[in-house]
């Protein structure tokens, strides 16, 4: 599972040579496939990356990554309600995730409920 992180970075770096011209949002993707699972604090994988040093895309996708993990039922777990969810999130201010970026998700924790929502119809 640790894997997908590494592969999808190999994946788009091997699009980015093959296209061979600087394109800034591949770069920026192949970050975020590469650093989602950093954590704010130095645990997290492939690179045990910490705080700035973690990608600004990535930290970002990182919380949107936990929201739709939790909030999406799976084979093996239910989907967790939208409260519980951002309850999970905001314990992991500081620690999983960047103080920052926690700061603008509980302002707009809200909208993602609601377009969740109206994606599920």
């Amino acid at each position: 599972m640790k894997l997908h992180t590494t592969l999808g970075a190999k994946a788009l770096q091997k699009i980015i040579d093959e296209i061979k011209e600087e394109n800034k949002f591949l770069n920026i993707a192949k970050d975020m496939a590469h650093y989602h699972h950093e954590k704010w604090d130095g645990t997290g994988y492939p690179k045990g990356l910490s705080k700035l040093d973690i990608p600004l895309c990535a930290r970002i996708m990182a919380v949107g990554d936990v929201y739709d993990a939790l909030t999406t039922m799976r084979p093996y777990k239910e989907a967790f309600s939208h409260e519980k969810t951002v309850e999970i999130i905001l314990k992991g201010k500081g620690t999983s995730f960047d103080p920052n970026i926690i700061e603008v998700f509980e302002k707009i924790h809200i909208k993602l409920e609601v377009e969740k929502e109206a994606m599920n119809k």
